[in-house]
């Protein structure tokens, strides 16, 4: 059953079990390890190993440009592959 199929259900249940509902719902989240989750607000940790082995790259002191080059050179390739 999904989520919309459960709660399409429980709106038809009397109020006191839809609190009931709710209640259950609170005591699952207490004994579960909440994950953070990513939003567009979320900010990253970028001093993790895996951003911190571009660092020493000398093409990644201007990253915009970089990537500006790859795809410019792709849509070059492209273009003459045509």
């Amino acid at each position: 059953m999904t989520l919309a199929e459960i709660l399409q259900r429980a709106t038809v249940l009397p109020k006191e079990k839809q609190e009931e509902l709710s209640d259950f719902v609170e005591f699952l989240l207490s004994r579960t390890e909440a994950k953070p989750v990513l939003t567009e607000h979320t900010e990253l940790d970028l001093q993790t190993p895996f951003f911190g082995m571009w660092a020493d790259r000398p093409e990644m002191n201007d990253s915009t440009a970089y990537v500006h080059a790859l795809r410019q050179s792709e849509w070059e390739s492209r273009r003459a592959a045509d």
